[in-house]
């Protein structure tokens, strides 16, 4: 078992390539503490994600927040002023480029929420690494999707088109439903956690952690990310076949 995972390689350049910049742990706690103490008041809830603890390096920070009023490019002017150099908005994600006290740049994601359940259900998807990615193609196998937006069973009609149908607001309603147990996933804190967790769904197969058995755009998405990758390879390699026959 790995206590300390290493990346042999350079990792994903970020929303602002090469203009942010990467930081240890120890400035990331530093840096999350700056950001929720300038950020804080525009907020009524606001929450950095739960990193794995083998996690020695960051190319960006995610803080999810419930906005007290409106956010958009200008408030964040206002939080930041001359220090916000960059600010980009895709769906719920505010991207920041925001220059330190330490002099350092880095890429800081603001995750908007709509309310106190939306707050929670993105603060749990965001958390833990990539831990919501991989339980994410696993759901996917088995005609399930699991998101920022909740729990859904997916059908494809008669003409071939595809359908969601919520299940649940919850994400912990879906992992229940995908034979996780929902009191163990507090306790995962290192990428071997998320392996053996995952593994232990009687709804677990390796062959859908296998480079064969997935599209392009997924397979492009996980080589871009070291520690994904390793995730998805070693849950490929797990010699363990799905115990339960109806998905449903």
């Amino acid at each position: 078992m790995t206590e300390k995972f290493s990346e042999p390689k350079p990792p994903r350049l970020k929303f602002f390539k090469e203009k942010a910049e990467r930081i240890n742990s120890t400035e990331y706690d530093r840096v999350v503490e700056e950001m929720v103490l300038k950020a804080g008041n525009f907020f009524s809830k606001i929450q950095p994600t739960e990193q794995l603890s083998d996690k020695d390096s960051f190319g960006d920070i995610d803080i999810v927040g419930l906005p007290a009023t409106e956010v958009n490019k200008e408030t964040f002017e206002e939080i930041f002023g001359e220090n916000l150099k960059g600010y980009n908005k895709t769906s719920h994600v505010h991207s920041l480029l925001v220059s330190l006290t330490s002099g350092k740049e880095v890429q800081v994601d603001f995750i908007q929420s709509k309310d106190d359940a939306d707050f929670e259900r993105k603060h749990m998807y965001y958390s833990k690494g990539h831990l919501s990615s991989i339980i994410g193609m696993m759901a996917k196998k088995l005609h399930f999707k699991y998101g920022t937006e909740g729990f859904f069973k997916r059908f494809k009609d008669k003409r071939g088109n595809w359908h969601d149908i919520r299940v649940s607001k919850s994400l912990r309603d879906g992992l229940a439903i995908l034979g996780f147990d929902t009191e163990a996933y507090e306790q995962i804190h290192t990428l071997d956690d998320i392996i053996k967790y995952v593994e232990n769904s009687p709804l677990f197969d390796a062959s859908y952690y296998q480079f064969d058995n997935i599209v392009r755009r997924d397979k492009e998405a996980i080589k871009r990310n070291v520690r994904e990758e390793y995730l998805f390879t070693q849950l490929g390699q797990a010699m363990k076949n799905r115990a339960t026959e109806d998905e449903n």
